[in-house]
């Protein structure tokens, strides 16, 4: 997305800042979530499994969660999105001594409890919310046609560390009489 999209489209923000992703991220977090991130993600069809589409965790805190829409229809050749639960990355991660970076399949498909993976397949429209923190996760691994999705990140409201790509900028009038809405907008936008 581009800085001015959501101010050009407002409507996006509105879905961005709806009820549901609001009341799961404050639960999830355990406080007033800041918006870290919102990305369209195109994937298109490679053969590569490398970067992004090797597992991994993000690193921005603790815990965090972050929230993919199907803005097409994923089937399993369209690279979507890809994880463990967050007790069994938890385990492979113990037994891999695993900190950060990134994982091969041969080392994670080593233990059986690898084959529990979730996939997120799904007509456009559909979505999904995931701690990528503590999931260990892959995505993009598109061998046929393409995907587009967009990703919506929340973070805790003192995050350790900064996001790489900040969240479009939002129209602070326009949530100007909502106390929480206001809060997490103007935050987002001081990010820039």
């Amino acid at each position: 997305l581009k800085s001015d999209d959501l101010l050009l489209y407002p409507e996006i923000g509105d879905f961005i800042l709806n009820d549901l992703f609001l009341a799961l991220a404050t639960h999830h977090l355990g406080s007033v979530p800041r918006l870290a991130s919102v990305m369209l993600w195109w994937s298109t069809a490679n053969n590569a499994t490398k970067a992004s589409q090797l597992y991994h965790t993000d690193t921005e805190d603790g815990k965090q969660l972050k929230l993919f829409v199907n803005l097409t229809n994923v089937a399993s050749g369209n690279g979507p999105f890809t994880f463990l639960p967050a007790s069994i990355s938890k385990t492979l991660r113990t037994l891999l001594k695993h900190n950060v970076g990134r994982l091969k399949d041969k080392d994670v498909n080593r233990y059986p409890c690898s084959r529990r993976t979730l996939v997120f397949t799904g007509n456009a429209g559909s979505g999904m919310a995931v701690d990528t923190s503590n999931c260990l996760h892959y995505g993009s691994r598109t061998r046929n046609g393409d995907r587009l999705i967009l990703m919506i990140q929340y973070v805790p409201y003192n995050v350790q560390r900064e996001s790489s790509t900040p969240p479009p900028v939002l129209d602070t009038k326009r949530y100007a009489n909502d106390p929480v809405r206001s809060l997490i907008v103007k935050t987002a936008n001081s990010q820039r």
